[in-house]
């Protein structure tokens, strides 16, 4: 993944400028580190993580929209 697609598909979640820019680099490098963490040789590991990480990123998007 470039790390231009990570800052534009987070553009969604974005609400203040700079937001995209921080979360889709802090993906794209999350997914660099996997390629040197073991996670890489346990997809279903790092699949959970990941999931659990953008959750949270959505939980805490809808908590400020209110």
């Amino acid at each position: 993944m470039r790390a231009s697609t990570a800052i534009e598909t987070s553009r969604r979640l974005a609400l203040l400028p700079g937001e995209a820019e921080i979360v889709g680099l802090a993906a794209h490098l999350c997914l660099i580190g996997r390629q040197q963490a073991g996670l890489r040789r346990d997809a279903g590991r790092f699949n959970h993580f990941v999931q659990r990480a953008f959750s949270f990123v959505e939980k805490m998007h809808f908590l400020r929209r209110a």
